[in-house]
């Protein structure tokens, strides 16, 4: 089987089983399969890295309780109850919401930030960092996702697979279109094929393919046109951004892929990349605006 046909028939396994498991798991265990996809991120990322098996396992093990008790105890205390709305007055959910508004963005600059030193360092590309650097990372950057998916999720089937789809569309727009008509590769020392016209084409007509579907999001509470353009820039540019984030891990890292637990795709992260930046965004946007 070549690689393309395995890739595609993997891609359309997953579809199925995603939009199968989105809709039909039973609420009670949403937390614990999140938690577990959080902690298998951990350890694909911490495995790169080179830290001993039994130090990933044991830490990633560590992030799946600490993730599942803190997402239960915010459950049960209602923390992010989306019917206590930002104009209802001061309530820890406004002031939840607002610190998630700004921390993707603050989080997305500095990465950018960082993505830039690399490209204007090519030879710091390939160092390695600490790993106690890179298990902080891991956590919280993984720990947030897996939050906003819960979060996303809450709100209902719908608006969790339509962030995820439109996510995953910058992704194929990207590479269809900096395949077919790329010319100037715009982070060459971390991710070779990323190209600048694929890139502006994904953040683009993710914007005008959010527009397009106004209707459907105002069934889920969204009414203007900004809206549906302010979530699609946070898709399209979360997900650029997280693609180009874990590309630099792979590259100091020495590795082609995370793992190889999905045929043609490579590991768990390899997929989720670019929903790591782009999800928590979405999923503030979602709740503050609906």
């Amino acid at each position: 089987m070549n690689e393309f046909k395995q890739r595609v028939i993997s891609a359309v396994v997953l579809i199925v089983g995603l939009c199968v498991l989105v809709v039909g798991l039973p609420e009670f265990l949403r937390l614990w399969v999140v938690s577990a996809v959080v902690a298998y991120g951990c350890v694909e990322w911490l495995s790169l890295v080179g830290l001993p098996k039994w130090g990933v396992w044991l830490f990633s093990c560590c992030v799946f309780l600490i993730f599942g008790v803190l997402a239960l105890i915010f459950g049960l205390f209602h923390v992010f109850d989306s019917s206590m709305r930002v104009g209802s007055g001061f309530n820890l959910y406004a002031a939840l919401n607002i610190g998630w508004l700004i921390w993707p963005a603050v989080n997305c600059a500095v990465i950018i930030a960082v993505l830039f030193g690399l490209k204007a360092h090519p030879d710091r590309a390939h160092q390695p960092w600490s790993p106690w650097l890179e298990c902080v990372q891991s956590a919280v950057l993984l720990g947030l996702f897996g939050y906003a998916i819960l979060g996303l999720w809450d709100l209902g089937t719908g608006p969790l697979l339509w962030s995820l789809g439109l996510v995953w569309l910058t992704d194929s727009l990207a590479y269809v279109i900096g395949k077919r008509w790329g010319r100037v590769h715009c982070f060459a020392p971390i991710s070779p094929g990323k190209t600048l016209e694929g890139t502006c084409a994904a953040v683009l007509g993710v914007m005008v393919f959010s527009v397009l579907g106004l209707s459907i999001w105002q069934m889920w509470g969204l009414e203007t046109v900004w809206q549906a353009m302010g979530l699609g820039l946070c898709a399209s540019v979360g997900a650029v951004v997280g693609d180009l984030w874990e590309s630099a891990l792979k590259r100091r890292c020495g590795a082609k892929d995370s793992g190889a637990v999905i045929p043609g795709h490579g590991g768990v992260l390899d997929r989720i990349d670019g929903l790591i930046l782009a999800i928590p965004w979405m999923w503030s946007l979602w709740s503050v605006w609906r």
